[in-house]
């Protein structure tokens, strides 16, 4: 199987420099377990799309290069136009990964990631908790601008609504009057702050991993440390809480993340990244079985059914 490897700061889907050094050591270490993993299954030819700047990251029988003056689109049409199949990663943020998967799709390709409506589910956070509090999931309250709120309450989370990672995330004492465009307002809850790897197929989905999450704070804003991948045993709960998430939202596909609380048993989703998270990074260390393997079922799957046939909306 030829697989393109098409991650947005690695393939110059932004211009915005802050942003670029931001997501880049997690694009680097995401990019390099896709690669690595990938190489080490028979059968399994992978090429990562990267700009010159980042090239000397990915060894030259790997890598594909934009030509002097191709723009994005076209850079991306032609890394992935031999491919038997495309891995997309990309921010939640700005729609980035709804607009790189709706590319794929347009052109015909063969995605390994999520559908562009359950993206936009998932890429957002007041989304997420309405479409899974309505199938009965337990989720964190959450408000968006517009929304009335609750009587007043105590300590609460300001986070972007499609944000990525603990970026924008503000430690308020109460909740605010008015929550601004954009942004959602989630009260504190215990409990460890935990995360599941997923491997999603339109027939069902696997736990491939409990983790725990290290977040960091300095009373105001908080930070993500990552993760001890693997660090708890995967339960029935965490299986049921999977399978309900994954029936909840349709076209959830690929290798995708779900960050929740675990308050002494008691799991409360907090959001769903239909991408992979950085964890996954670490799952052939900790579980013996690398991404290349899971990416390599996820072909088969689409082989038996044709990509674009799938039946997701």
């Amino acid at each position: 199987m030829r697989l393109a490897i098409l991650e947005y700061v690695f393939a110059g889907g932004t211009e915005d420099p802050d942003l670029a050094r931001r997501l880049a050591p997690e694009a680097r270490q995401m990019v390099m377990a896709l690669l690595e993993d990938s190489i080490a299954v028979p059968g399994l030819e992978p090429r990562v799309a990267v700009t010159a700047e980042l090239a000397d990251a990915v060894p030259a029988a790997y890598r594909v290069l934009p030509a002097s003056g191709e723009s994005t689109v076209d850079f991306w049409h032609r890394a992935t136009a031999a491919a038997d199949a495309v891995v997309p990663i990309a921010p939640e943020s700005v729609g980035a990964l709804a607009k790189m998967t709706a590319g794929l799709e347009a052109a015909g390709r063969c995605v390994l990631g999520s559908s562009v409506s359950a993206v936009r589910v998932a890429g957002s956070k007041s989304r997420t908790a309405r479409v899974l509090r309505q199938a009965g999931v337990a989720v964190v309250p959450t408000w968006a601008a517009g929304d009335s709120l609750p009587e007043p309450w105590g300590p609460c989370l300001l986070k972007p609504d499609d944000g990525v990672d603990c970026d924008g995330i503000r430690l308020l004492p109460a909740a605010p009057a008015v929550i601004p465009a954009g942004q959602v307002l989630q009260p504190v809850l215990p409990g460890q702050s935990c995360s599941l790897c997923l491997l999603c197929m339109d027939d069902g989905v696997t736990v491939l991993s409990c983790n725990e999450q290290r977040i960091s704070g300095d009373g105001e804003t908080f930070r993500y440390n990552g993760s001890r991948v693997a660090g708890r045993p995967v339960q029935p709960q965490h299986r049921q809480l999977a399978a309900a998430i994954h029936a909840a939202i349709p076209g959830l596909f690929g290798l995708v993340g779900v960050d929740f609380l675990d308050a002494d048993g008691q799991l409360t989703v907090l959001e769903v990244n239909p991408r992979p998270t950085t964890s996954f990074a670490g799952l052939r260390a900790a579980t013996g079985i690398g991404l290349g393997t899971h990416l390599s079922a996820l072909f088969q799957s689409r082989v038996a059914v044709p990509c674009g046939q799938e039946g997701a909306p």
